[in-house]
C-alpha cells in the first residue's frame, strides 16, 4: 500500500459543532447550527485536539488546542484560531518557538480579556524542566500575536508535575488559574495536591497556595471568582472543585471556597466517604441566582446501575448539599460542564459509552 495513503486516511482533526438549543429527553441528536473539522497549521499536521473554545464579543468564537506534525510526532505545537460566528476561520496562529522542546500542550484552557485579546493557559513538558509537566500562560492581542508569556515553576526544585486545568479573569485585572501538581507532595502528603496561582495582568505572581491532605490526593479541575452578596461583582472569592481521596481506592467530589488571598473558608467533601472503588469527581460549576453553586462530575459505584454516571448536584453558598442527581446508561458518561439555561435549567456537556450508534 502506498504509506503516504495511509497517513491522510488516519489523520485526526479538531472537530467543532454549535447547537441549537432545542428540548431535549434523555439523550437525544439534535440538529446542529453548524459543525466544521480544522486540521493544525501544516500540511504535515498529523493530530490536531481541541481543548477549549469560547464565545467571543462579535458573536464567533475562538479557539485553543494542539497538533503534531509527521516531521515531529513526539512534539505538539500550540494552536490558537478564531472564528465568526459561522465557523469560518479569520486568523490561525501556531506557536512552537515559546517552549523548550514540549511535549504537550495539554489541559488548555482559553477566555478572553476585556482588551479583546486573550489569555491561555496550559501545561507541557520540556527539556530544560528535565521533561516533568509545568504551567505555561500566554498573553495575546485581539489577532493572536503574542504580548507576553511566562513559565511557572512549584518549590519543588523541578522534580514534580504541574496540571493547570483552568483560568479566568479576576475582578483586579488579573488572572486566577488552578490545577494540581505532584511538586508539592513532600510537604502535604500523598501524590497529588491541588493549587491556585494568582497573578497580575502582566503575569506577575501575586500568591501560590497548595491544598492537600495528610496522606491524601487532592485533583482540582476548575476554579471561578464568585460573587457572595449580591452585588453582581466577582470579587468575594473563589470556588474550586475537584476530587479528594484519603485511600488508595475512592475519591469524594470536593468543593472548596477561598477568599481573595487564597485562605480556605470552606471545605467540603461530598460522597460515599471510603467505600472501595466508589467516585465522585466534580468537573465543573456555575454560581446560580440563588449564589449557590450548580456542578457537574461523574459517580461511579460497585453497587450502581452504570460503570460511570453523569453527576449534577446543588449546593448553598455555604456549600451544604441541596440535592443530587445522576444520569446515564449501563456503561460510562460523565460530565465535563454545566452552563445554565434561560428557563433555569441545566445543560450538561459531557462524553458517554452508554448511547450513541452502538448504543442507541
Amino acid at each position: 500500500y502506498n504509506s503516504n495513503e495511509k497517513m491522510i486516511q488516519y489523520r485526526k482533526y479538531l472537530w467543532i459543532s454549535v447547537w441549537l438549543c432545542l428540548p431535549l429527553v434523555a439523550f437525544t441528536q439534535s440538529s446542529a447550527k453548524f459543525h466544521k473539522l480544522f486540521r493544525g497549521n501544516s500540511i504535515s499536521a498529523w493530530e490536531t485536539y481541541g481543548y477549549s473554545v469560547q464565545e467571543t464579543m462579535d458573536d464567533g468564537y475562538v479557539v485553543a488546542g494542539n497538533f503534531t506534525d509527521t516531521l515531529s510526532p513526539y512534539f505538539s505545537s500550540l494552536l490558537l484560531f478564531k472564528t465568526n460566528r459561522n465557523g469560518d476561520v479569520i486568523w490561525s496562529k501556531t506557536y512552537d518557538d515559546i517552549f523548550d522542546g514540549d511535549i504537550g500542550p495539554n489541559n488548555i484552557a482559553i477566555r478572553q480579556t476585556p482588551d479583546c485579546g486573550y489569555i491561555l493557559v496550559e501545561s507541557g513538558a520540556g527539556f530544560e524542566q528535565g521533561w516533568y509537566s509545568k504551567v505555561y500562560v500566554v498573553k495575546t492581542d485581539s489577532l493572536g500575536n503574542i504580548l507576553w508569556n511566562k513559565l511557572y515553576i512549584d518549590n519543588s526544585g523541578n522534580i514534580g508535575d504541574d496540571w493547570a486545568y483552568s483560568i479566568e479573569l479576576s475582578f483586579d485585572g488579573g488572572y486566577i488559574i488552578g490545577g494540581q501538581s505532584t511538586g508539592f507532595q513532600t510537604a502535604f502528603g500523598g501524590t497529588k495536591n491541588m493549587f491556585l496561582l494568582k497573578i497580575d495582568g502582566a503575569g506577575i505572581v501575586q500568591w501560590g497556595k497548595v491544598y492537600g491532605g495528610i496522606n491524601g490526593d487532592c485533583q482540582g479541575y476548575c476554579v471561578k471568582p464568585i460573587d457572595t452578596d449580591g452585588d453582581n461583582q466577582q470579587d468575594d472569592g473563589y470556588i474550586m472543585v475537584g476530587a479528594y481521596s484519603d485511600t488508595l481506592s475512592s475519591w469524594d467530589a470536593w468543593v472548596a471556597k477561598v477568599d481573595n488571598n487564597g485562605n480556605v473558608l470552606w471545605s467540603t467533601i461530598y460522597g460515599t466517604f471510603g467505600i472501595q472503588w466508589a467516585n465522585e469527581v466534580a468537573h465543573s460549576f456555575q454560581q446560580t441566582s440563588d449564589l449557590g453553586f450548580i456542578i457537574t462530575g461523574s459517580k461511579d459505584t460497585v453497587t450502581g446501575g452504570g460503570g460511570e454516571d453523569i453527576l449534577l448536584m446543588k449546593i448553598n453558598s455555604g456549600g451544604i448539599l441541596q440535592w443530587a442527581r445522576t444520569y446515564g446508561g449501563i456503561i460510562m458518561d460523565v460530565g465535563n460542564s454545566v452552563e445554565i439555561t434561560n428557563d433555569e435549567g441545566y445543560a450538561i456537556l459531557g462524553s458517554t459509552l452508554s448511547f450513541g450508534v452502538n448504543n442507541p
